[in-house]
């Protein structure tokens, strides 16, 4: 899932010339919902369900991250396709 990440991450940065702050603050979300995935067995982005998305976005709500939670999750399918 990592290799995926850094496909995707590289697209942000060469295709969406995103900035160097924005492409931090999704490598910092996606790197959290990627130790989600690992500490749920989740081992490809397509298993990952509505329902992981839910309580992760729980999780990092109860951490005061929501904004983290929102990116994440609106932005997971896009790093299983960047390839």
């Amino acid at each position: 899932m990592q290799n995926e990440l850094d496909a995707y991450f590289e697209h942000l940065r060469s295709a969406r010339q995103l900035s160097g702050h924005s492409l931090d603050g999704y490598r910092r979300d996606l790197n959290k919902l990627l130790t989600y995935c690992e500490r749920e067995n989740i081992a490809e982005w397509n298993a990952l369900q509505g329902r992981h998305c839910a309580s992760w976005s729980a999780s990092c709500i109860a951490r005061a991250s929501p904004a983290a939670a929102w990116r994440a999750c609106s932005h997971r399918c896009a790093a299983s396709t960047a390839t």
